[in-house]
């Protein structure tokens, strides 16, 4: 072993790599690597200067001259997969799954088909190559080093305050502005969010969609919000009391910063139209500059950052309401029918008969409004039809413009787009979209009750009833033994699976009547055994799929009641988000 643990080491060296990466890498291979190393006395050189690596903070590894990068937790932050397994994202990006091996009874495999083994450990980590290159983690890390002036190391480990502090602190050095240190103080003082305005149910034709471009920092640069010029001098006073000094007296740096950086994605995004060569390259940049320009609020918003300032990201947020309750209000006013907003979108029912009349009226109304605010509001689409159920942030629309996405059904907020939804019921619900946005409500209404009646009957694939939920260490659960995806994580230790917090387990319910629920994991790739229980699964599809119909009063009753025992048993209690959750 200590041999295999030199050549290592030399292989590193010898070939030099910028990056090393792997397939959960950072929770197996590294944290064993170490151990052996340890054990058999050798030192862990592969550094570029043959320093061994350090783990910082038990959440990633530095490693000098080197990237350490797990493909396993990019797949997490960028496709949210509903399997997380190497051979699920491999066979759904790649079109390639794993070798045919058991390595749960690896030392059997390797004493009776050595040779079987060296290939699926190559394979794997052929995959893991592969996958990372395919989501194009190096382009976009690269860009946000760009734009942030950051080492590729710090933006691939690091948070994302990190980026703002980079640009931040060099900027408040150049002003001779001191710097406070990083806050570790965490606060439950909450405020309002981004304003929303419900939308009634039913179905709406030729639905206007304006949007604001960049709308929290186009609050900032247009009232001059910083903590360099929070003041009880100001003479800006937002809606929450907070007072800024005006621009001619002092401009902020973080407003400055941000019409910078508008003004050069804004040149980015004219130099893409001019330079087809260097479109893809041009096009990562300018969307690097918007994840940054929209890193600034939700910094200061939190409760550990260094410029956290709770008067000022309420100031951001109120602004923002202000300004788009303010714009419906004209809307109404002038008898534009507006049916839906949120935070910084506005839905407005054209009442036009034809698209071009449509498409002239939409951008008249950007032209206009976008004047009379200062701010630059953007005809952004056109949905026709245009459906919801009436609850926040919920709707389902068919794009008819521009022409780039026409035919393209967009849905917000419903099971199709959540992870810890069984496929059936996501697919159910496209279907069900599909049928109402073509204006075949009943179409919609005896597809829902034919699927309802045919899962009860178990004519289902077994496949399309998973579902998959992240499991975190057990001991952070009041009532881990109660809750599904704990009892499924502790059922695949118990086989012999490996099992890592915070990754995401996935399970079919095989008796929804006991107390737990009765659950078995699912391993993809392998064999499901046991029987699920097809009458949960018909009662939550039949709810899932009436959340829609009712409103359309095309409720299905093949069950008088669904609700009886089809709560989700793998969360404690219902948790409020806000911004902290977005940050941790």
């Amino acid at each position: 072993e200590p041999e295999i643990l030199e050549d290592f080491n030399k292989l590193v060296q010898r070939e030099d790599p910028d990056i090393i990466t792997g397939y959960n890498i950072d929770g197996y291979d590294m944290p064993l690597l170490e151990e052996r190393m340890k054990f058999n006395k050798v030192r862990f050189s592969i550094g570029r200067d043959y320093i061994s690596p350090r783990r910082i903070m038990d959440q990633y590894w530095r490693l000098h001259g080197r990237v350490i990068d797990d493909t396993w937790w990019e797949v997490r932050k960028v496709l949210h997969p509903k399997h997380e397994t190497l051979n699920y994202v491999s066979n759904m990006l790649l079109n390639e799954g794993k070798e045919d091996v058991n390595r749960l009874d690896i030392e059997n495999e390797w004493k009776n088909r050595r040779d079987d083994v060296i290939k699926y450990c190559i394979k794997d980590a052929r995959l893991a190559l592969l996958i990372y290159r395919k989501i194009r983690i190096l382009d976009r890390n690269l860009y946000l080093s760009t734009v942030s002036m950051l080492p590729l190391d710090d933006v691939t480990n690091g948070g994302t305050s990190t980026y703002v502090d980079s640009l931040l602190i060099r900027r408040a050095d150049r002003e001779n502005i001191g710097v406070p240190m990083s806050s570790s103080k965490f606060s439950n003082d909450t405020y309002a969010g981004g304003y929303v305005h419900t939308m009634d149910p039913g179905l709406y034709d030729m639905i206007v969609v304006l949007d604001f471009k960049s709308m929290y920092p186009s609050m900032i640069i247009k009232y001059n919000i910083c903590f360099t010029t929070l003041s009880p001098e100001g003479t800006i006073v937002a809606p929450n009391g907070a007072r800024f000094l005006d621009p001619g007296v002092k401009k902020g740096i973080i407003p400055d910063l941000l019409e910078q950086l508008m003004k050069n994605r804004d040149e980015v995004k004219k130099q893409m139209k001019e330079d087809k060569s260097n479109h893809d390259y041009l096009d990562g940049l300018q969307a690097a500059i918007k994840v940054l320009m929209n890193t600034f609020y939700g910094v200061l918003g939190t409760s550990f950052y260094r410029f956290t300032n709770r008067e000022i990201s309420s100031a951001i947020t109120a602004y923002a309401r202000n300004t788009i309750t303010s714009i419906i209000a004209d809307l109404d006013k002038s008898g534009n029918k507006v049916i839906y907003g949120d935070t910084d979108s506005i839905f407005i029912e054209s009442g036009k008969k034809t698209l071009d009349e449509a498409i002239e009226y939409g951008n008249r109304l950007s032209s206009d409004i976008s004047r009379k605010e200062n701010l630059v509001l953007e005809f952004e689409k056109i949905m026709d039809p245009l459906f919801s159920h009436g609850a926040k942030k919920r709707y389902a629309g068919k794009i008819v413009y521009p022409p780039s996405s026409a035919g393209e059904i967009l849905v917000r907020g419903y099971e199709t787009r959540r992870t810890d939804s069984f496929d059936l019921q996501s697919e159910a619900l496209s279907t069900v979209f599909d049928l109402i946005l073509s204006r075949d409500v009943e179409g919609a209404k005896q597809y829902a009750e034919d699927l309802v009646k045919e899962v009860a009957t178990g004519k289902i694939d077994t496949s399309k009833l998973v579902i998959s939920r992240s499991v975190k260490n057990f001991s952070t659960y009041k009532n881990a033994g109660s809750m599904a995806n704990v009892n499924a994580a502790k059922k695949l230790i118990d086989a012999g699976e490996t099992f890592i917090p915070g990754m995401k387990v996935s399970w079919i319910v095989t008796d929804a009547g006991k107390t737990p629920q009765a659950v078995e994991p699912f391993i993809d790739g392998r064999k499901f055994t046991h029987t699920p229980d097809y009458v949960y699964y018909s009662k939550r599809l039949q709810e899932t799929l009436n959340r829609v119909l009712e409103s359309l009063d095309k409720e299905i009753a093949v069950f008088k009641n669904p609700q009886s025992k089809i709560t989700d048993a793998f969360e404690e209690k219902p948790k409020k988000r806000d911004i902290e959750d977005f940050f941790k």
